[in-house]
């Protein structure tokens, strides 16, 4: 943002798994190693998942927005998505987890909603709502 000075927006999402003790959470992406695919990844998770009865997992988002240099301060908006992670792969598809995240209220895997079905309720879809709440707010308040 200093640097072009225009806004930047940046995201960190991750799921943390309850039995893991939170993994694979800040480092979700490279859960199986440096250069692992998402499949990589959701087959290593399955793996560590493997007998174990509580299956519970969050996804985290924080995104944060910087406006640009006029204002340093950064905006942060802040999502999770419960469910729990299925026992084996059903659909790819999707993002990261999606294919082995199961939304019990939906009653789907990630990888099985529809795109505006998913941005409503996923984490990452919160913390965006966050932020435009807020910058919405701040230009009716004008």
């Amino acid at each position: 943002s200093t640097a072009t000075c225009l806004p930047a927006l940046a995201d960190d999402s991750g799921i943390c798994v309850d039995v893991l003790q939170g993994l694979p959470g800040v480092r979700s992406a490279r859960f199986g190693g440096e250069g692992s695919t998402d499949l990589d990844n959701n087959r290593l998770l399955l793996k560590r998942m493997y007998g174990k009865e509580n299956r519970v997992a969050v996804f985290y988002c924080v995104v944060a927005l910087i406006r640009g240099t006029d204002d340093p301060l950064p905006m942060l908006g802040f999502g999770s998505w419960e469910g729990v992670i299925a026992d084996k792969i059903s659909k790819l598809g999707g993002f990261g987890y999606d294919p082995i995240f199961f939304d019990g209220k939906l009653g789907k895997l990630a990888s099985n909603l529809e795109i505006e079905e998913k941005n409503a309720v996923s984490h990452r879809g919160q913390a965006i709502r966050q932020i435009t709440s807020v910058i919405k707010d701040e230009r009716n308040s004008k």
